[in-house]
């Protein structure tokens, strides 16, 4: 089914940009005074950059929008006041009115988990992750790709490594930890 494009104006920049509910942002013809006479802009569609994040954004009037955002405060009723428009398909730049819903930052973790099938990142596939070395009286005897590693497969203490390897203590469990060098 195709859905009709409904044209909102953006709150606090009526009549000079609009969103529809298919996520599309817009400006609106405009007269101008350009110092010399009055000139006419017309409308058009803005065309919308992708954050690094991977939404989609629009500038308007010096101003950056998530249009994800102006979508849902345009034609979503928020009685409750929560924080947070999820996407329902797990897909950013699927802007469409059917596809947002406003949420919890507690419901929107547990949907990209639980509906979209979204993997904790883990050991050195996490962004803090640090890969770590092993030493006994200063010889390398074992490297790890992460702090939780090391410790699972020495029983040592995650902590102690992180301290060791910031140099906060000389030793844990016997060994001195290092950061590995990249």
């Amino acid at each position: 089914m195709i859905m009709d494009e409904i044209w909102k104006d953006i709150e606090g920049y009526e009549n000079d940009y609009q969103v529809s509910n298919l996520g599309r942002v817009k400006s609106l013809p405009k007269k101008c005074w350009n110092g010399k006479g009055y000139w006419f802009r017309d409308g058009r569609i803005l065309t919308p950059v992708k954050s690094k994040k991977g939404y989609l954004n629009v500038w308007c009037r010096k101003n950056i929008f998530k249009v994800h955002r102006l979508v849902a405060n345009a034609f979503i009723p928020n009685p409750q006041n929560l924080p947070q428009v999820n996407h329902i398909d797990g897909d950013k730049t699927n802007n469409c009115v059917a596809n947002l819903e406003w949420v919890t930052d507690g419901e929107n973790l547990l949907h990209a988990y639980r509906v979209l099938g979204r993997k904790q990142k883990t050991g050195k596939n996490h962004h803090n992750s640090r890969a770590v070395i092993q030493l006994k009286d200063g010889k390398i005897i074992n490297s790890f790709d992460s702090l939780n590693e090391a410790a699972r497969a020495t029983g040592a203490h995650f902590s102690g490594i992180s301290m060791c390897c910031s140099g906060k203590i000389k030793k844990h469990k016997g060994y001195q930890w290092r950061y590995k060098e990249e």
